[in-house]
């Protein structure tokens, strides 16, 4: 059984002979804003106002019924034109309430794998197919592999703990994943790691999709930190560690809500340290580091001063020895948008026992962290404790000295410039 037809419209215009029931389609009636459909052809490059602006009504189509049917019954008395390749087929079934010229138009195409374009007042209808486009990243052609390992001394019979980091970053292995994740079965991909382009094909909504991918990965790989760290060796005079309750008031410095404190003056934090004991500054490195990518700087001491005494090695007469000492500092941030910075943070510190003995001691941290931009963390407590016998080796001149490693990173997220407007290629 065909359902009666009923097209009413300003001209009071009645179309009996199809399957459907139009009312409430008066142009120029304001309309629900653009559907969300997946029909990727935007009218190349033309507004979209005059499909938005006019109404569709309701349809109800009891029956399947030729799209190129419905859709003369969509445009009929409308200010566009419909036209059809001659490969358009398929059929129509369902109900339209309320909704634009445009909104009605997809609803109807999608389904029957058909798609638009507009030009002018003229609207092309015609079989979905695939298209060619070409989108640009712009990131370095390297893969980064780096790997940290963290053992504890190891007693007879006994138990050792180990800590293994390990950070491999291929930025374009990842986005060819990605972009294969989104493509139809009939799509393919193509990327140029030199040129730094990723040629893809496929239906004009898969294509749609992966442009929103590649913005937005590409805006979250391309954020940078800038790391400000200081490096400082403390020689502990009377205290077993350095008090940072005291340090903080002294340096009129406070913790704050976040993980990190806030100093501005960074010499009067460093005389507060002073009050506690000698303090030599090893390192003061200033990195830039891209997101999830590993910063790492290593300082080994040339300076070093032997007695020929032992080993075999030389010196310079009246020159008091001198520790060999080795410092790595790793750090791998993740910048999110609202600004907390995570990091992972390994000092590690090695130097020998004074006095040309053949010890060597190892101080190191390995640590996750979530800071605010702008902030400083501290990382402190690691003591280190030499028998050092200054101008001789004799066993009966030992002193005990202490000497606590400290480490203060400052991350502050880098702006490089003004993001691509929104489906940039």
């Amino acid at each position: 059984m065909v359902a009666a037809a009923v097209c009413v419209r300003a001209d009071a215009q009645q179309t009996p002979d199809l399957p459907a029931i139009r009312v409430e389609s008066v142009y120029g009636l304001q309309s629900p804003s653009s559907s969300a459909l997946p029909v990727a052809r935007l009218d190349d490059g033309q507004t979209s106002g005059d499909l938005d602006r006019v109404p569709a009504g309701t349809l109800t189509f009891a029956q399947p019924l030729p799209v190129r049917d419905v859709l003369f019954l969509l445009f009929r008395g409308t200010p566009f034109s419909i036209v059809f390749d001659p490969a358009v087929a398929g059929t129509f079934t369902g109900e339209l309430t309320d909704l634009t010229l445009r909104q009605a138009l997809e609803a109807v195409l999608v389904p029957a794998g058909l798609d638009y374009v507009r030009r002018g007042r003229v609207v092309t209808v015609f079989p979905r197919r695939v298209e060619t486009r070409l989108f640009e990243v712009s990131h370095v052609n390297v893969s980064r592999t780096w790997q940290r390992r963290t053992t504890s001394g190891e007693a007879s019979g006994g138990v050792s703990t180990d800590l293994m980091a390990k950070v491999e970053a291929d930025f374009f292995g990842g986005l060819t994943t990605g972009i294969q994740s989104l493509l139809s079965s009939s799509g393919r991909m193509h990327l140029d790691r030199t040129a730094g382009v990723v040629q893809v094909t496929d239906f004009p909504d898969r294509l749609q999709q992966v442009g929103i991918y590649l913005e937005t990965v590409t805006l979250r790989a391309a954020r940078q930190v800038r790391l400000v760290a200081r490096v400082l060796d403390v020689v502990l005079t009377e205290q077993a560690a350095i008090d940072w309750a005291a340090v903080a008031r002294t340096a009129g410095i406070g913790t704050g809500t976040g993980a990190g404190i806030q100093v501005s003056d960074f010499d009067r934090l460093l005389r507060a340290i002073g009050a506690f004991g000698a303090v030599r500054t090893i390192a003061a490195p200033q990195m830039l580091a891209m997101n999830n990518q590993p910063a790492v700087m290593r300082i080994g001491a040339a300076d070093a001063v032997f007695t020929g005494s032992t080993g075999g090695r030389s010196s310079q007469s009246g020159d008091a020895p001198l520790a060999p000492a080795t410092l790595t500092l790793s750090i791998t941030p993740q910048i999110g948008a609202d600004g907390i910075i995570h990091m992972t943070v390994s000092p590690t510190y090695a130097d020998e026992q004074p006095a040309g003995r053949s010890i060597r001691r190892v101080t190191e941290a390995d640590t996750v962290m979530r800071v605010r931009g702008g902030e400083t963390v501290v990382i402190a407590g690691l003591i280190r404790e030499w028998a050092e016998a200054p101008g001789t080796p004799a066993p009966a001149g030992e002193q005990r000295v202490r000497r606590e490693l400290v480490v203060l990173l400052t991350p502050t997220v880098v702006t490089a410039g003004n993001a691509p407007a929104s489906g940039a290629q």
